[in-house]
């Protein structure tokens, strides 16, 4: 119903072209068992008229009516058959603009399903017969060569002097701005981003690389640590509540956190609307324990490598990952990208359920990020912030 009437015309057209080509008697058929389609199931105030509805949908044509055409009927004479042929000719010729739009927009495939998956440049030239690993990365005359080469020198480079700064962090209790070993490693992975994505623009498939895609996985961490981190400081919607609530877990339950200023920081409502889902603590769970004194409701009096491993155990679940993850340098340092615009896609899946195609779940957030990247923003779409990174 929301669709324009060409949508609808679109649609029937498809019915009448088996092979793309219009063919009158298909979409006769289909005309034919959509009319006389079966609505005994429905209660009678709920039966749809199917004459009525096509109708509107294709204005200045008029739907045949079986009964015109049986003994008694106005149109005895006629053959209903021939009327529905005379419809759907109608509809096919309503739909050629429709037939010219879909003859010179068409989906292009270079290549077929049962072709091979293409892979990273680098795995296709090690895998031949005549050449062998060291003869691909010693090759001066392969630039492909010898960007990887660089970008694998300087990730770890990066990683050496982020370890160091991560150890500083964690002995000083100083934030990431303010520790001269971090300023140094922040520096070396952002040359080996730079490195990573003149190796992109070598080879559009570098990414399938195992070292290239370990790299990728590890920005992508760090950075939905980052955007958490940064949430929860800013006090963006209700970040803090929702992470507090992570922390405590689906067997713990809920408390007004209590916390000086928190009036402000937490509006009555929405922990009314938590009261609502969790049952009050009981008595036995002591004032020191995390569920009374809520972690992220006053995190100006939280040290910023704690708020970081509060943030990693929140958000996920298995403990290799989460200890890969809490002892990655890229994480603790807490990179941002580079300020500026940036050209990229979004694709979420926001009113599904609630408003349709006027979902407006994430609104607040596509206007925060077009005031930061300058991004205009369109329906139905989803960014991943490693993507400028990399």
């Amino acid at each position: 119903a929301s669709q324009p009437r060409t949508f609808a015309i679109a649609v029937l057209a498809e019915l009448g072209t088996p092979g793309s080509q219009g063919v009158p008697r298909a979409l006769t058929s289909a005309l034919m068992a959509f009319i006389e389609m079966d609505q005994s199931s429905f209660k009678p105030a709920h039966r749809i008229d199917i004459h009525n509805l096509l109708e509107s949908w294709l204005p200045g044509l008029k739907i045949p009516r079986r009964d015109d055409y049986l003994a008694g009927g106005r149109w005895a004479r006629q053959s209903y058959y021939d009327a529905i042929f005379g419809v759907s000719v109608s509809i096919l010729d309503l739909a050629e603009v429709y037939s010219g739009l879909k003859l010179r927009i068409q989906r292009v495939r270079h290549s077929n399903e049962s072709d091979p998956v293409p892979g990273p440049k680098e795995e296709s030239f090690l895998t031949g017969v005549e050449t062998s690993s060291d003869e691909f990365h010693n090759n001066a005359n392969s630039k492909l060569a010898t960007s990887i080469n660089a970008a694998k020198e300087k990730i770890a480079t990066a990683d050496d002097l982020g370890k160091s700064a991560v150890f500083e962090l964690k002995s000083s209790g100083k934030p990431s701005k303010e520790c001269a070993s971090c300023a140094s490693a922040i520096s070396a992975y952002k040359k080996a981003f730079a490195a990573c994505a003149q190796v992109l623009s070598l080879d559009k498939n570098a990414f399938q690389a195992h070292w290239f895609k370990s790299f990728f996985r590890r920005n992508y961490d760090a950075l939905m640590v980052k955007s958490v981190y940064d949430n929860v400081i800013e006090d963006v919607d209700n970040v803090r509540i929702w992470m507090d609530a992570l922390r405590r877990g689906s067997s713990l339950r809920s408390t007004v956190p209590v916390c000086d200023g928190l009036e402000s920081n937490y509006p009555r409502s929405i922990l009314d609307d938590l009261d609502k889902v969790f049952s009050p603590i009981s008595s036995t769970q002591g004032e020191n324990s995390f569920i009374t004194n809520p972690f992220f409701a006053c995190p100006e009096k939280q040290k910023e490598q704690d708020i970081v491993d509060a943030i990693i155990a929140a958000l996920f679940y298995d403990p290799s990952e989460r200890e890969f993850i809490a002892n990655d340098p890229l994480v603790r340092l807490l990179i941002p990208n580079d300020p500026g615009n940036y050209n990229f896609t979004i694709i979420t899946a926001m009113g599904v359920i609630t408003e349709g195609k006027k979902g407006r779940e994430l609104e607040k957030a596509v206007e925060r990020l077009k005031k930061k990247k300058g991004s205009r923003y369109s329906a139905s779409r989803h960014w991943n912030s490693t993507i400028c990174r990399l």
